[in-house]
């Protein structure tokens, strides 16, 4: 069972187990055992769609929000940057812990790998953003369509002449 806590505050129990699993299967078509067990393509796929996750933990904690009065439009809402980050954390660790000790452990170094890569990544973007690699890459594109408009405009503009009458 993990723990994460939306925008609002709220905190959100998951425990995932073979029942919750076929849950979320029936209500939201996902099989969370693919998720974890997938390609890293599929893996990126799917916690690359918040809508997906949102209706995943909308499953999840459905128990909770009936208890608490909250609705999935309440819920929805309240899992927006860092409140989502947090569920889609909490939603992998207890899935890898879901897994026997073998596989889990296995999981576990796969996940904490691609988020090793992926700050990294994030560390390399900011810094082209920051030294204006991406910056001048915008500038010479624009450039370039700048020159491109231009040739067509006087294209265009020598089509639309009309020829001068010739003397004879």
């Amino acid at each position: 069972m993990k723990q994460f806590t939306d925008n609002s505050g709220k905190e959100w129990s998951i425990d995932i187990h073979a029942l919750s699993i076929d849950q979320v299967r029936r209500e939201v078509d996902v099989d969370l055992i693919a998720w974890a067990t997938g390609t890293g393509e599929e893996v990126a796929k799917a916690a690359s769609d918040p809508v997906t996750i949102i209706r995943v933990m909308c499953s999840l904690c459905a128990d909770q929000m009936e208890k608490d009065g909250v609705d999935e439009v309440a819920f929805a809402k309240a899992l927006r940057g860092d409140g989502l980050e947090n569920a889609v954390e909490a939603l992998v660790e207890d899935l890898i812990d879901f897994f026997p000790k073998s596989k889990a452990t296995l999981l576990r170094s796969m996940h904490d790998k691609s988020r090793a890569a992926e700050a990294g990544l994030l560390t390399r973007m900011q810094a082209e953003i920051d030294t204006g690699v991406i910056g001048k890459a915008i500038d010479q594109q624009l450039t370039q369509f700048e020159k491109t408009c231009s040739t067509a405009a006087a294209l265009l503009d020598s089509e639309n002449q009309e020829p001068e009458p010739t003397e004879h």
